[in-house]
C-alpha cells in the first residue's frame, strides 16, 4: 500500500474504531482565535495547533457528537496485518529544492491559468481553498500579493508540510526510512529488497 495521507493507511491497517459524526456544525462566523479557545474549553488538552483550522473544527464537532474530548479518544495500536512500513527519503535541502522546483513546473503546466478559472467562479469552497495553491494565488489575484510574494508563500507552505509528513510517519509508525538515490533509483529498490530480505533470514 502506497499513500500521501498516513491516516488513510493507518485506518486501513490498524484497527481502528470510526464514529459517526451524526450532526454537523457550521463555524463560519468564529475566528481561528475564537475557535481554538472554544476548543479548549472541552478539550484543554488537546495538542491541535490554534491555527489548524480543519481540525480545531473536527475536534469540537468531535465533542459536541460524543461528549468527551477527542484527545481522549485513543486509537488502536492494533495492526491487523503483518504489514511493514517503508519510507522514502533524501537530505533536507535536497528535498526543499525538489520542492521549489516541483512548483516551479507546476506553473509551467498552466498551474496559475488553472488557478484563474477557478476563482473566476467564484466558489466558496471549503475543498477549494484548503489545498495548498489555490489560495495564495487568490490572493494574487485579489491583488492582496504579488505573484512571487504567491509562489514563495506556495514554496514556504509545501517545506513546512512535507516536514509535518516526516513528523506524523515517525509519530504514528515504525517506519524504516531509505535514502532516495535519484540518479539510479533502482539502487533504492535493491536497497530495499535486500533489508526485507535479511528480516527473513
Amino acid at each position: 500500500m502506497v499513500g500521501g495521507t498516513g491516516l488513510y493507511i493507518k485506518a486501513a491497517l490498524y484497527d481502528y474504531n470510526f464514529n459517526d459524526e451524526d450532526e454537523v456544525y457550521n463555524y463560519d462566523k468564529y475566528s481561528n482565535e475564537e475557535l481554538y479557545q472554544e476548543l479548549l474549553s472541552v478539550d484543554p488538552n488537546t495538542e491541535i495547533h490554534p491555527n489548524n483550522r480543519k481540525r480545531v473544527e473536527r475536534a469540537i464537532t468531535y465533542y459536541r457528537n460524543h461528549n468527551i474530548p477527542m484527545s481522549e479518544n485513543i486509537k488502536s495500536e492494533k495492526l491487523l496485518y503483518d504489514a511493514m512500513f517503508i519510507g522514502l527519503t533524501t537530505d533536507r535541502e535536497v528535498l526543499y529544492e525538489r520542492i521549489n522546483r516541483r512548483v516551479d513546473k507546476m506553473v509551467e503546466e498552466g498551474l496559475i491559468d488553472e488557478a484563474k478559472s477557478l476563482y473566476d467562479l467564484k466558489i466558496d469552497s471549503r475543498a477549494l481553498l484548503t489545498p495548498i495553491c489555490y489560495k495564495e494565488l487568490f490572493m494574487y489575484f485579489e491583488g492582496n500579493s504579488t505573484l512571487e510574494e504567491a509562489l514563495d508563500l506556495i514554496r514556504q507552505r509545501s517545506r513546512k508540510y512535507a516536514k509535518r509528513q516526516y513528523t506524523w510517519f515517525n509519530n504514528q509508525m515504525d517506519i524504516k526510512w531509505f535514502d532516495v538515490d535519484f540518479d539510479c533509483f533502482d539502487n533504492t529498490v535493491l536497497e530495499i529488497e535486500n533489508y526485507i530480505n535479511s528480516l527473513k533470514d
